[in-house]
């Protein structure tokens, strides 16, 4: 497959990174929780989707393309998510294709 192709189609060296976060968290301020985390996100240039309310988060993470940081940045969030009180319960899954998708065993 030519490198064109393989870009536009996200495949092999252009790959899109993705990582799954789950945690329940107890804050008296969710706001300012939820400002702290973005702020975090946003410094280590990863993306997310997901759910986070009523205590509970579940956000998948795009980390980059292959060879871009993408387990420093999410070994980054896991140092940082360590070091948050408010964070209960925390699982942070393993990097994996985007375009494979994830599936539970």
């Amino acid at each position: 497959m030519k490198k064109r192709l393989r870009k536009k189609l996200n495949v092999g060296e252009f790959a899109k990174m993705c990582f799954l976060f789950t945690a329940d968290y107890e804050c008296d301020d969710e706001d300012a929780l939820w400002c702290r985390f973005a702020d975090k996100v946003e410094e280590l240039e990863l993306l997310c989707t997901g759910m986070w309310d009523e205590g509970k988060i579940e956000l998948c993470f795009e980390a980059g393309a292959v060879g871009t940081g993408e387990e420093e940045r999410r070994t980054a969030l896991v140092e940082w998510i360590k070091d948050q009180p408010e964070y209960k319960d925390v699982i942070i899954g393993e990097l994996f294709d985007s375009n494979d998708g994830y599936l539970e065993d």
